[in-house]
């Protein structure tokens, strides 16, 4: 996440191409302008935000919030479980979380059972990230990643530079069994009705 107070704050949503919005950040705005809260760092032990922090989290952190620009980038929910499994089997360490060396050993339909677990069985990953606990809109703007508007993020961010392309995964297919495929379907059904996402990976 990354919040700058009076202007915008961006939620993470992973796999969106976050880290490249906050590398942009980095590479320009650190300065007098820069952000007050990049990733979450520096702020986690006060206020207990972290890089995916959720918005109704930052909502009841941030004091301007009804004031600035609220974000983030939404993508095809099969596109992020893949782009998910794929990431963390490149890591090459455990980034002190106790999950990571399991899923990187998992076939893709145990990781996307176990993974995203969290999900509400009717919810999505918009709905987990980016609205109240009933699903109900908090004022998010959604860019969507399939046609990914690099010039409203600049005009937003008050900042002019090329987009960098970091933190990207392996592309290679995946087995989507039936299993994990209806697994994720149920917990999907309000992204894709909202933004026209396809009912399967296909």
């Amino acid at each position: 996440m990354i919040y700058a107070k009076g202007r915008y704050c961006f939620i993470h949503i992973p796999r969106t191409s976050g880290i490249s919005i906050c590398r942009a950040v980095m590479d320009q705005s650190m300065g007098e302008s820069g952000p007050d809260m990049l990733l979450g760092d520096g702020f986690q032990r006060k206020f207990k935000l972290w890089r995916h922090s959720r918005a109704l989290m930052i909502r009841k952190r941030v004091p301007d919030w009804d004031q600035i620009i609220r974000f983030a980038v939404m993508r095809n929910p099969w596109r992020i479980c893949e782009s998910s499994y794929h990431h963390f089997r490149g890591l090459s360490h455990d980034m002190n979380h106790p999950k990571i060396a399991q899923w990187r050993q998992m076939e893709f339909s145990e990781f996307v059972v176990d993974h995203y677990a969290f999900l509400q069985v009717g919810g999505g990953f918009w709905h987990h990230w980016c609205c109240d606990r009933d699903g109900n809109d908090i004022g998010v703007e959604a860019l969507l990643f399939e046609r990914f508007d690099w010039d409203r993020v600049q005009e937003i961010l008050q900042i002019q530079v090329e987009r960098p392309r970091v933190n990207g995964a392996d592309s290679s297919p995946v087995v989507w069994t039936p299993e994990a495929e209806e697994f994720i379907r149920v917990r999907t059904v309000r992204d894709r009705e909202r933004f026209n996402y396809p009912d399967s990976p296909k």
